[in-house]
């Protein structure tokens, strides 16, 4: 299989989209459907995902508890 794999998701309503990840870091809200990079463990041993806010410029760091779906997805129309 060619293409570019990626995961997307659906966090809760009222979600942090934080700029670091850590619940210390500042950040807006989101709800909706998203698209994920990566993920991080941090020191405290929880998850985080890198996270893009789809339709908008916004981007962070999403706590994995605040998933209600997480996708693995596979674009091929860019190749």
């Amino acid at each position: 299989m060619d293409g570019v794999y990626g995961y997307q998701g659906t966090v809760k309503s009222g979600t942090p989209l934080r700029t670091g990840p850590s619940s210390t870091c500042s950040g807006r809200y989101i709800s909706g459907a998203v698209a994920v990079s990566c993920w991080y463990a941090n020191s405290a041993g929880n998850i985080w995902y890198a996270t893009a806010y789809y339709g908008t410029l916004q981007d962070g760091w999403t706590y994995g508890g605040n998933f209600t779906e997480l996708s693995m997805t596979l674009d091929n129309e860019n190749y």
